[in-house]
């Protein structure tokens, strides 16, 4: 991940954090805590493959009032 996202440009900042031990996905997000600024973020799991564009999802969200929200794949 970490060499796929170093040669892409991207209109947004990833942030890779790595789990020491696993804990869940509250625990995952728990572990982000610490590089949020209060501004928008999105939390999306290394294990996952997806076809989301996440600049679409972005773009929904400013759209429609900076609400919360949770997408769920399945």
């Amino acid at each position: 991940m970490r060499d796929h996202f170093s040669k892409v440009s991207l209109p947004y900042e990833v942030k890779i954090i790595e789990e020491t031990e696993p804990l869940g996905t509250g625990g995952a997000i728990a572990n982000c805590r610490e590089h949020l600024s209060g501004g928008t973020f999105c939390v999306i799991n290394g294990d996952l493959i997806t076809s989301l564009r996440v600049e679409e999802m972005l773009e929904f969200h400013r759209s429609n009032g900076d609400w919360n929200y949770l997408t769920v794949g399945g």
